[in-house]
């Protein structure tokens, strides 16, 4: 792909967008990134980008906080054209946000990829702003893997909440299954396959819902696969007796999490 991409700011989530854009064939010399925060002072440092570069794509993967500041300062820059497509991937920060800097003219598309982009096993929730033409934007979000169209833009913020942050809430699931092994009498290395690989074994026959009804492996739905587990009087039912707890059920504790990245993610858009 012969296409300029500029990384402005390049923090964990960043640097799997990049790395998954290498694993894809994108050439390394077409990327480039700059650390826009100077040792000198909290402001961005664009000297760093070589003088006639043009990016044809430029990625805002910094903080949300100070961000005004940075965009500001790149905008002033000779680094970019006409039909540079601009992505933000900072949380809260609206496309308004981006046209009020950069001009309402500018093709901006506002996306939440999540961590497993670096094994190309991401998913990526967008919405862009009316400049972009359909067959500049499939292009341009076919580089990120699968990806989720939003009808609103209002719904990047759930999205952040559900599948920006929902791969930490399965490794803490994780941990604290291996910490329960381990608490019951199974050493570190039993624990870890156990845990890990069950919920990989689980993880894929909720993806794989279709091909297990086309097998007549009973129903596909949720509710099916767990009624498949559990048993009357069985082990796993008294385990979900506990999980379903209503005073303390963990459907609760994802809720009240889920609430929680959702509510900061408003709050950085202000």
């Amino acid at each position: 792909m012969q296409t300029n991409i500029l990384f402005l700011g390049l923090g964990k989530m960043g640097s799997a967008i990049m790395h998954n854009f290498l694993k894809n064939k994108i050439k390394k010399d077409n990327i480039l990134t700059i650390d826009p925060i100077s040792k000198e002072a909290n402001f961005s440092n664009i000297s760093q980008i070589p003088v006639n570069y043009q990016a044809d794509i430029v990625i805002f993967a910094i903080k949300p906080q100070n961000s005004a500041e940075i965009i500001a300062n790149f905008k002033n820059s000779a680094n970019y054209h006409q039909n540079t497509i601009f992505i933000s991937i900072l949380a809260g920060k609206t496309i308004d946000f981006f046209e009020n800097i950069l001009g309402n003219d500018k093709k901006i598309i506002r996306l939440m990829p999540n961590l497993p982009i670096l094994i190309n096993q991401g998913i990526s929730a967008y919405f862009s702003n009316k400049n972009l033409q359909n067959n500049e934007e499939k292009l341009i979000i076919n580089l990120f893997g699968d990806n989720i169209k939003l009808d609103q833009e209002e719904k990047i913020n759930q999205a952040t909440a559900i599948s920006g942050s929902g791969p930490a809430y399965l490794f803490l699931f994780a941990k604290n299954m291996i910490t329960a092994a381990r608490k019951i009498g199974l050493n570190q290395e039993e624990a870890e396959k156990l845990a890990i690989k069950t919920i990989l074994g689980s993880a894929n026959m909720l993806v794989n819902q279709d091909n297990l009804v086309k097998n007549n492996i009973k129903e596909s739905d949720i509710d099916n696969l767990i009624n498949n587990v559990t048993s009357k009087g069985g082990t796993t039912k008294a385990a979900l007796d506990i999980l379903q707890n209503q005073d303390n059920s963990m459907q609760n504790m994802i809720e009240k999490a889920a609430d929680a990245a959702f509510n900061r993610a408003k709050e950085l858009s202000s």
